[in-house]
């Protein structure tokens, strides 16, 4: 197993997001849980990813605007939207944020995977930097 294929899980819904860290460890990767933006924001400053999903509707800022923020950091880690609240003004701007894709909840599964599988592929087996971690899911940084 591959111990350095890590990705960012954004997302309030806990179960949701361990239920995806599950999945990835599966895959032989590792999934790290953040419940809100600032979290992530701080996990992006500690540690590479490989991806990272997060949902739409999170405590202070919203998806989109943690890729807007992303963007501005000059961080180009592939990130994918997930909402159960998808119209077109919100794919164009989430587009034009810089996500990969927008993916409707209830997600399906095949193809979220595709996406972790495809920035795997896309990056190496490394992300830009290694890290050691040895735990499928991690708990975030505390601001």
């Amino acid at each position: 197993m591959v111990l350095d294929r890590r990705f960012l899980v954004v997302d309030d819904n806990r179960e949701f997001a361990r239920d995806l860290c599950e999945l990835l460890a599966i895959e032989g990767s590792h999934g790290t849980i953040a419940e809100n933006a600032e979290q992530a924001l701080l996990c992006l400053e500690q540690e590479s990813y490989h991806g990272l999903f997060t949902d739409l509707r999170l405590p202070g800022l919203s998806g989109v605007e943690l890729i807007e923020e992303l963007r501005r950091r000059g961080m180009s880690i592939p990130v994918v939207l997930m909402t159960a609240y998808a119209d077109d003004e919100l794919l164009q701007r989430a587009e034009s944020a810089g996500a990969v894709d927008v993916l409707s909840k209830p997600i399906d599964i095949e193809r979220w995977l595709a996406l972790a599988r495809r920035f795997i592929a896309s990056r190496g087996s490394h992300p830009s930097i290694a890290s050691e971690s040895t735990h499928s899911e991690k708990e975030p940084p505390t601001p």
